[in-house]
């Protein structure tokens, strides 16, 4: 069956009209469409993850950066008390 025997003048009709005059119906686009106020905050949480990734990978990352900045803070301290246990002192 050829090509030419599937194309009707109808579906040619159809072709041109569409590419030519907007549509009387305007098609949702997921989550990008316009919004309300209540899909808002979870719109940004999807288009952040489309964007950065998931939140996930972030949380991971900050908590061994917080693990890191403790464990510096205790040999910190530790070194600290070093020094002023060995330190002398005069009044």
């Amino acid at each position: 069956m050829s090509i030419a025997k599937r194309i009707t003048i109808s579906h040619i009709k159809d072709v041109l009209t569409s590419a030519f005059l907007r549509p009387s119906t305007k098609y949702p686009l997921g989550r990008w469409n316009i919004n309300t106020n209540r899909k808002a905050g979870l719109v940004v949480d999807y288009s952040n993850e489309d964007h950065c990734g998931s939140c996930a990978e972030y949380i991971i990352k900050k908590r061994e950066d917080t693990l890191v900045y403790e464990e510096k803070e205790i040999k910190y301290a530790i070194e600290l008390s070093d020094m002023s246990m060995n330190t002398p002192h005069t009044k």
